[in-house]
């Protein structure tokens, strides 16, 4: 897990380009702050703490999600 704390220049793309190597990976950022961003995942704000999942470097990243029933399904998005 990193921290972030936003500066004036920061947007969500921008903070997934440099910590998730793709900018277009800004909603799993925003998911991921939702109570701290609020609605709209274009205001952010100076001094915000922002928390980021990031693997090890060489780990294979792998995105967990549960469906009901009890199901797991796991997708391969390859390695950082």
């Amino acid at each position: 897990m990193t921290t972030i704390i936003v500066k004036q220049t920061d947007s969500l793309a921008s903070l997934a380009q440099t910590h998730l190597g793709d900018r277009d990976r800004w909603r799993e950022i925003f998911d991921a702050n939702r109570r701290t961003i609020g609605k709209n995942p274009n205001r952010l704000y100076p001094g915000q703490v922002l928390t980021i999942a990031t693997p090890a470097r060489g780990v294979p990243l792998w995105v967990f999600a549960v469906a009901g029933a009890g199901v797991l399904f796991l997708c391969f998005r390859g390695k950082k």
